[in-house]
């Protein structure tokens, strides 16, 4: 019965995330515009598990918005940075 309360309340979030190199130390960044929050990594994967967390503790702590469409961000993105969907449960 506990794993059933526990499923019910699980909350999946995606947001997007833009990943970009940093020019001065190389690491990758990710900025995830809904949230106002910046995420980082040595890697592409380090980073997208960084800002999985940075997700996940945001939905801890405060009441989510709504995620933007990629047409939404697009006046973010420049050239060379890859978006991708960010999912994270809570």
């Amino acid at each position: 019965m506990r794993d059933l309360y526990k499923l019910a309340n699980t909350i999946k979030v995606s947001y997007p995330g833009i990943f970009m190199t940093d020019d001065c130390t190389g690491n990758i960044l990710v900025q995830i515009p809904d949230l106002g929050c910046m995420a980082e990594g040595d890697t592409i994967e380090e980073a997208f598990a960084d800002a999985k967390a940075a997700i996940e503790e945001y939905m801890r702590h405060g009441v989510l918005p709504y995620a933007s469409t990629l047409a939404e961000i697009d006046d973010m993105v420049k050239e060379g940075d890859l978006v991708m969907y960010i999912d994270a449960i809570a």
